[in-house]
């Protein structure tokens, strides 16, 4: 690539020398052979240029495919609670927000202990309600994407519900009542 730059700057200079001395002769037909250099100028240019389009999309979609890439349910688990100290965390499912236009929610479904739960609600103040399915109806998130193993509904009659919502973010975290297992979402507007 540096090789066709240094070959078309080189043809340019060339164009540019006999332009100035076909000018100072008063030499039409130096004008003429002038040209020459100038045509190849501009192919060397033309070529340097593709290679380095090329070099930037090898590098960009590179860039792109690592973004795009779906990260393992324990990775996003971390991301969102920090690393467990307990073994007892088991994610079974879990959908990550790639673009965040058109993405709208983190999901994760997995089974944990009372220690870990524990150590994830010491992290935020969230705010707590339960839920029975007799008295109360199950509010789930309102994505069109929801994926379809996103269930809080299976966790039993009686479900935990902490919540925290944020500026433009809900979070929300679904527990059964004995914390053996979980739903979470983060949903952002």
């Amino acid at each position: 690539m540096l090789t066709w730059i240094l070959i078309s700057a080189a043809l340019f200079l060339c164009f540019l020398i006999l332009i100035g001395f076909s000018i100072s002769k008063k030499r039409k037909s130096l004008i003429l052979l002038s040209l020459i250099p100038l045509g190849l100028s501009v192919i060397a240019g033309c070529v340097a240029l593709w290679f380095m389009l090329s070099a930037g999309y090898r590098i960009l979609s590179g860039k792109v495919d690592t973004v795009l890439k779906d990260r393992p349910g324990k990775e996003i688990y971390s991301d969102r609670f920090g690393n467990s100290y307990n073994n007892c965390v088991s994610v079974i499912n879990a959908l990550d927000r790639k673009i965040p236009v058109v993405d709208c929610c983190t999901w994760l479904e997995f089974s944990t202990c009372e220690e870990e739960v524990r150590r994830i609600l010491s992290q935020q103040d969230y705010q707590v309600s339960t839920i029975t399915k007799e008295i109360s109806p199950l509010t789930e998130p309102p994505a069109a994407n929801k994926p379809a193993w996103f269930s809080p509904a299976s966790l039993g009659d009686t479900i935990l519900v902490y919540q925290l919502s944020a500026e433009k973010s809900q979070q929300r975290l679904y527990l059964s009542a004995d914390s053996s297992r979980a739903f979470y979402y983060q949903y952002n507007y």
